[in-house]
């Protein structure tokens, strides 16, 4: 069945056919047969660009009806969206609303703990070096006190004295503390290591204890701190804050254990100290007493927990420098009595009075007495270090006991010659009854 198109190239034939019926020039039949090869070629590209458009529709429609599909999807995706911002926004609302609670409940809370911080004491993360330096000056300070009052001679009263003085030692039932009853620098050294020894077990024993804190308790903090090192360091805080609080009650109690501490000392030492010497001994003891007090309660505000110890083992102290006369002080391979001894120190003590190997026994270097506690972390499995403390070794006594044992011997050998002039007088005095001139006659 023909087209339009080719109904239309019929007609339009049949009018230039006519027109050719009634030409009678060949040059025109000519011209209409171009025209008509010319429209045949016209409706060809005609043709081709209507292929081409029909085409081109068929992919937009196919294109139309994916582009509608994913409207459709989108649309069901803003419907989904629309109702998760609605549920999202309900969801916002609850928490701005719990947030605010929250943030009330926070601030009662933060009230509170403003409230409670009154009754703590912020403990201070302490620096290895700051405790060190602390316990080293403390203990410079208290052997400077007994080199003053102790490096000079005794007069022969006193002497006599401390003939039968037993210093303190910190090793119980210890009988190797040797002190000579002479004015020799051994045995100055002695007593002055044995002054020092009395007031650290004085500060010990009184002074080197929370305030008002019974022992037993004290030792269970201590196992505490151990276990739980940070409620110990939160009930340490607490009481030191209440301890504050109570401000006349910690001053009597230090004053308590500050006079306590200076009568132990004054009554262990009172043979050596010259009576002339004992008040104002007394009152720079007392100040020194006072000073550990308040350094002492500078160590228990440290985060860890400090305590002292006189029983750690010999590998926890080092040598106590020994006092040297001036001529003597000067001497490279003397310490000076007021230094705490570095490994330097030590070495250079350990050179000047460590007794010949001939002469050196296998127990040369056993404690004696410790002198100045060690200053130890209570907490063992703690990272921050122990500061080692002072001790009177076995091999520093040798020549004291080397005088005290000649001292025996003049005593033994003087009593024996008293023994012996005494038996001596005894026949004369018989003899005398049978000589001219006596009275008496058997």
């Amino acid at each position: 069945m023909a087209n339009n198109d080719d109904i239309e190239v019929f007609v339009q034939f049949m009018t230039y056919w006519r027109k050719l019926s009634n030409s009678k020039s060949a040059e025109s039949a000519e011209n209409i047969t171009n025209e008509l090869v010319r429209l045949r070629e016209r409706h060809q590209e005609n043709c081709t660009i209507i292929n081409r458009f029909t085409e081109d529709n068929v992919k937009l429609s196919k294109r139309t009806g994916a582009a509608d599909e994913e409207m459709k999807r989108l649309q069901g995706e803003v419907e989904r969206l629309q109702v998760e911002l609605t549920r999202n926004k309900k969801d916002l609302a609850d928490a701005k609303r719990k947030a605010k609670d929250c943030d009330q409940r926070l601030g009662e809370e933060a009230e509170k703990v403003k409230q409670l911080e009154q009754y703590r004491v912020n403990l201070v993360v302490e620096s290895g070096d700051d405790v060190s330096e602390r316990w080293i000056e403390l203990w410079k300070m208290i052997n400077q006190l007994a080199t003053d009052y102790f490096s000079d001679d005794l007069d022969p009263d006193t002497l006599q004295g401390a003939r039968g003085w037993k210093p303190s030692t910190s090793e119980e039932g210890s009988t190797n503390f040797p002190s000579p009853a002479t004015n020799s620098k051994e045995a100055k050294q002695m007593r002055i290591i044995a002054v020092d020894t009395a007031i650290a077990l004085a500060l010990m024993e009184h002074i080197f204890w929370p305030v008002g804190i019974e022992r037993e308790f004290s030792e269970a903090l201590s196992d505490l701190a151990c276990l739980s090192p940070d409620m110990e360091s939160f009930h340490r805080s607490s009481y030191l804050a209440v301890i504050d609080k109570m401000e006349d009650y910690q001053n009597e109690t230090v004053d308590r254990a500050v006079k306590a501490a200076r009568k132990e000392i004054l009554s262990s030492i009172s043979q050596i100290l010259p009576e002339a010497k004992t008040k104002d001994f007394g009152n720079r003891l007392e100040h020194v007493c006072k000073v550990a007090a308040r350094e002492w309660r500078i160590f228990q505000q440290y985060k860890e927990r400090y305590e002292v110890d006189t029983a750690a083992g010999e590998n926890s102290y080092r040598p106590v420098p020994l006092w040297q006369p001036a001529a003597e002080a000067s001497s490279p391979r003397t310490n000076g009595a007021a230094r705490h001894p570095t490994s330097d120190d030590t070495r250079s003590n350990q050179s000047a009075e460590r007794p010949s190997p001939s002469r050196r026994k296998s127990k040369s270097s056993a404690v004696v007495t410790c002198v100045w506690p060690m200053l130890k972390v209570a907490n063992t499995s703690s990272s921050v270090p122990n500061i080692p403390g002072l001790a009177l070794v076995s091999y520093q006594t040798s020549e004291a006991e080397e005088q005290v044992r000649r001292e025996k011997r003049r005593t033994s050998r003087g009593e024996s010659k008293e023994d012996e002039n005494t038996n001596i007088s005894r026949p004369m005095a018989k003899i005398g009854k049978f000589l001219p001139g006596s009275t008496n006659s058997s």
